[in-house]
C-alpha cells in the first residue's frame, strides 16, 4: 500500500491531509483511523494493535532481520526448504534441479560427479551457474532429478551414472555412502524433478551390527623363549692338594 492510496482512504477531521502527512503517522494514526471506521477502504485486519502494519498475503522482503525467539513454529509448507546461498563455481558452476557439492578455498559449489559418494551440501532450486549465487537447499522438501523411476517413501542417494542426479535407493536404508532424503512421490523414469525431503547434515549409511558373533573367552599364545640350564659339569674343576700322609 503507497502513501496515495492512504490518502485517498483516510479522512481526517473531516479533510483529507496532504501526501506528506502520512511519513510521520502512517501507522499509529492510520490504525486509530481504522478503528473508528475513518477509512472505508482499510479493515482492522489490515493493521495491528500498536500502529504496525500487518503485511499482506505472500510479501515478498528483502533481507530482514529477526531478533530474539519466534512466537511459533517456522512452516516451510509443503514444497519449500531451507536455503542457503554459496558463490557459483566459475569453472563448471551448478545445475538447477541438481546436487551440488563445495571446490576449492575459499569454497565454492559445483556440480557434483558420478565418482562422490559423501559431501554433498544440497539440491540447487536457484541461482545455477558459473556466476553469482547458488540458492542451495539444504534441509526441508526439494526436487531434484533422479537417474531412475521412484517410489514414494524409499531412500535417495548420489547418482553414480549421471552427474548430479539423485538415485532412488530402495526401501532398504543404504549401508554405505550419504543418505540425502526421503522420496515424496512415486514416478517413471524421467529427467522431470521430482520431490524429495531432504535431511539435514551429511547422513551416512553404516552396516547393520551382526545378529550374533562369538566372542573369545581365553587365548592361547605360543611363545618362543632360549632358557640356559645350569649344569655342574659347566663349572670348571680345581685341584686341591692332599694333606701329607693322604699321598
Amino acid at each position: 500500500m503507497t502513501a496515495g492510496d492512504l490518502a485517498s482512504c483516510c479522512i481526517v477531521g473531516g479533510h483529507r491531509p496532504p501526501l506528506q502527512f502520512w511519513g510521520s503517522v502512517i501507522g499509529h494514526f492510520l490504525c486509530k483511523a481504522a478503528r473508528r471506521g475513518q477509512c472505508s477502504a482499510l479493515t482492522l485486519t489490515q493493521c495491528e494493535r500498536y500502529g504496525a502494519v500487518v503485511l499482506a498475503t505472500s510479501p515478498t522482503i528483502t533481507s530482514p532481520t529477526i531478533t530474539g525467539a519466534l512466537g511459533s513454529n517456522l512452516d516451510f509448507g509443503t514444497s519449500n526448504a531451507m536455503v542457503n546461498e554459496i558463490t557459483n563455481a566459475v569453472s563448471t558452476g551448478t545445475t538447477l534441479n541438481k546436487l551440488a557439492k563445495l571446490t576449492g578455498a575459499p569454497s565454492t559449489a559445483v556440480i557434483a560427479s558420478t565418482s562422490d559418494v559423501s559431501g554433498i551440501v544440497g539440491i540447487v532450486v536457484g541461482g545455477a551457474g558459473t556466476t553469482g549465487n547458488a540458492q542451495i537447499a539444504s534441509d526441508g522438501v526439494a526436487s531434484c532429478v533422479f537417474d531412475n523411476a521412484t517410489v514414494a517413501g524409499d531412500y535417495v542417494s548420489i547418482s553414480s551414472s549421471t552427474a548430479g542426479d539423485c538415485d532412488d535407493a530402495g526401501t532398504t536404508r543404504p549401508t554405505s555412502g550419504q543418505i540425502l532424503g526421503l522420496v515424496l512421490s512415486t514416478n517413471a523414469t524421467s529427467t522431470t524433478p521430482r520431490a524429495m525431503r531432504l535431511f539435514a547434515g551429511e547422513a551416512i549409511g553404516f552396516p547393520p551390527a551382526p545378529a550374533s558373533a562369538v566372542v573369545a573367552t581365553s587365548q592361547t599364545t605360543t611363545t618362543t623363549a632360549t632358557i640356559r640350564i645350569w649344569r655342574p659339569s659347566d663349572q670348571p674343576q680345581r685341584c686341591r692338594s692332599l694333606p701329607r700322609g693322604r699321598r
